[in-house]
């Protein structure tokens, strides 16, 4: 064999040792990486919102539990008011159900190089457990439970002002259904979550009636018809005012959704005005020149109202829509309203 052929043999020679020591070392590399991820994490694994990189089962059940020891729940209530509820409050804890376990198994570890090259399967919940007694305790004292500290609601209505009726805005209040809240607080905490809106989730006890109610609306319009006048009475050093307040408890709905003001509660009121300022027949006190006080009885002397065709002068005017003093019709008249 000449030496070239001899040089030729140790340089193949020399080659196979290299690829084989290069395949070798690339074979250790594969088994190590895949011994390493059989027990560790592949990068950007998440599970319950933890980054578990490179991490360990153990290391991960530490975090998580560790997470959970710090969970709250936080429950936004009307106007801005929030209450909490803590993990330490419900002997909240976590529980190894194995699934992290199953989790590592499932990388598929020996065959990282493919492995690589996908999304990675992480875990949004973990298993945990809580006292249900303890939890349904501290929801019964919460402020939100407290019936006596919540605002009831209370349905629109028609208020009255000074030129009529306007629909008052319902009240939307504070008061809970304490059954459907428990029950809503029970399941935020089953499912981990670490915010709930009551009104979103339907809590609150609404009135019925609110301020777009259309036949609210359409009453207010036609009451304010019927009481926009403002009518002063006037009997000397003393008046009588007719308003919207008074008014209002003239009106009456008949059957036909329409409204009228009651004859009977005008004449009700013209009644009244007659028994208070009436003086026809009463005895009655004078002042003589002399300083001293003369009664007179009986007599045909004083104050006394025309009741019905009073009656039917506030009725037109209350039609009208009359805003401005009025003199009731008399029967007979006094020289003024001071000896009364």
């Amino acid at each position: 064999m000449s030496w070239q052929e001899k040089l030729k043999k140790r340089k193949q020679k020399r080659r196979r040792v290299i690829l084989i020591s290069l395949c070798s070392v690339l074979a250790a590399l594969y088994v190590a990486v895949a011994v390493y991820f059989g027990f560790h994490f592949y990068g950007d694994t998440v599970v319950f919102g933890i980054d578990c990189s490179h991490k360990t089962v153990e290391q991960v059940e530490t975090e998580i539990a560790q997470k959970l020891g710090n969970y709250t729940l936080e429950i936004r209530e009307r106007g801005e008011k929030t209450e909490t509820l803590s993990a330490g409050q419900i002997s909240l804890q976590y529980v190894d159900d194995s699934s992290i376990d199953r989790m590592m198994k499932a990388q598929k570890s020996w065959l990282w190089p493919v492995m690589f090259l996908l999304d990675r399967d992480g875990a949004d919940s973990v298993a945990f457990s809580y006292d249900r007694k303890l939890a349904e305790s501290c929801i019964a004292q919460l402020e939100c439970m407290d019936s006596l500290m919540a605002v009831p609601p209370q349905d629109a209505y028609i208020g009255n002002t000074d030129t009529g009726f306007e629909v008052v805005p319902e009240v939307m209040g504070t008061t809970v259904d304490q059954e459907k809240t428990k029950e809503t607080l029970l399941a935020s905490l089953d499912e981990g979550r670490v915010s709930v809106s009551l009104e979103e989730e339907g809590c609150y006890v609404n009135p019925q009636i609110y301020r777009d109610n259309e036949e609210l609306n359409r009453d207010a319009a036609a009451m304010s018809e019927l009481a926009c006048g403002y009518i002063t009475y006037d009997f000397g050093t003393q008046q009588e005012i007719v308003n919207s307040t008074l008014i209002r408890d003239w009106i009456v709905k008949l059957s036909d959704g329409s409204f009228v003001i009651d004859d009977v509660c005008v004449t009700n009121y013209v009644e009244s005005l007659a028994a208070k300022y009436d003086t026809f027949g009463l005895p009655l006190d004078f002042y003589t020149s002399l300083g001293t006080t003369v009664t007179l009885s009986g007599g045909d002397y004083g104050w006394c109202i025309d009741q019905s065709a009073t009656v039917v002068q506030l009725l037109n005017a209350l039609a009208e829509g009359y805003r401005g003093t009025l003199e009731p019709v008399y029967l007979y008249k006094a020289m003024s309203h001071e000896n009364q």
